[in-house]
Order: structure tokens, then C-alpha cells, then sequence
């Protein structure tokens, strides 16, 4: 199945339908959704690698969250506020949003996209909170925003940071380390470019 969903990306009028499933999806929430895009995520990563599995990553996010980018472009980070506060608050998420010097901190405490995939069994994929990070950054990069996202998979939660980029020496976005998070944990950052 996962094969010839890629197979099938290639395809114009695929990507048309496929994205028009996951904008319903996105509105209508079916979270098994987060069981296939691990199931996915994990196959595209053992299969070609993680090169490939970030290429993926990339393409999708760059196609679905396209809207996004240019409410981020036009409205500026409010945009990217209300698009979390939406889905959060639908997916039923234990998280909180503050403006902090020109940036936005949004703290998920309980992903619920970790948790549903553990209450219901499915498997998670070893990379799949990086899917956050490489959707996060397609959002963002064109709109002129950088993010990180500091994330512990294991306990199911995150801190992602919005800012612009004119704040390129922020210490809140740079190259640092979780420390005592333990396995299954890291900090992701849009190089500066």
C-alpha cells in the first residue's frame, strides 16, 4: 500500500485528490491519519533512507501547507497561532501558546498524535516527530520565519519556536542539545541560511 502511494505521488492528479483527502481529514480530524503517516513515515525511512524520507516529508508539506504559508506571509505568525490553536483544540491536545520577545512558543505537553498511536496500538515510526520539524520549516521558510522544534518522543510532547528571521542569532533557535530528556529525544533547527 505505502508503495503505491508513492508511486502514485508522482502523479498530478493523484496529488490533487490526495490533497484534497487530507485538507478534509485535517477539517473533519480522523486520527487514525497519524497511524498511516507513521506507518508511512517509518517504511520511506528503512526502504530509502532518511535523505528520502525528509525529500517526502518536504514535498507533502510543501503541497498541503502551501495556504499556510501565505497567511504566515500576509498575517504573520497569528496565522500560525490560529492554525495550531484550531487543530489542537479539536484534537483534544494539552498544550499552551505565549508570545515571548517577537517569537511564538507553543509547548505541547501531550501530542495527541503520540498518545492516540499508543492507546490504539500502532506502531510508531523511530522518525516521526520529525515530521513536525521538516512541516514546520516548509511552512515557514518561504514565508521568511524560521522554527525549532526540541521534542521527546518517547513522552509524547514538544516545544516548537516561531520567530522571523531577521532574529537569525536568537538563542532560543540555535544548535543545542536536549539535556536529560534521554533516548528518543532531540532538538531539530532550521539551519540559518
Amino acid at each position: 500500500m505505502v508503495v503505491l502511494l508513492l508511486v502514485l505521488w508522482q502523479e498530478e492528479w493523484f496529488q490533487k485528490h490526495l490533497l484534497e483527502g487530507i485538507r478534509m481529514v485535517r477539517k473533519n480530524i480522523h486520527k487514525d491519519f497519524h497511524g498511516a503517516m507513521s506507518c508511512c513515515i517509518q517504511y520511506v525511512y528503512e526502504k530509502y533512507g532518511e535523505k528520502e524520507m525528509r525529500e517526502y516529508l518536504s514535498q507533502v508539506a510543501h503541497n498541503v501547507y502551501r495556504p499556510l504559508t501565505k497567511k504566515l506571509r500576509e498575517k504573520g505568525l497569528v496565522a500560525v497561532e490560529q492554525y495550531w490553536k484550531d487543530l489542537f483544540c479539536r484534537e483534544g491536545a494539552d498544550f499552551e501558546m505565549t508570545y515571548e520577545g517577537g517569537r511564538l512558543i507553543l509547548r505541547v505537553k501531550k501530542c495527541p498524535a503520540i498518545h492516540y498511536m499508543r492507546e490504539n496500538n500502532y506502531p510508531i515510526a523511530e522518525k516521526y516527530c520529525e515530521h513536525c520539524r521538516i512541516v514546520n520549516e516548509e511552512i515557514c521558510e518561504p514565508a521568511g520565519y524560521r522554527c525549532s522544534v526540541a521534542y521527546n518522543q518517547r513522552r509524547g510532547s514538544c516545544r516548537q519556536v516561531f520567530l522571523k528571521k531577521e532574529y537569525q542569532n536568537d538563542p532560543e533557535v540555535s544548535n543545542k542539545k536536549n539535556e536529560g530528556e534521554g533516548k528518543n529525544s532531540n532538538v531539530a533547527v532550521v539551519p540559518k541560511r
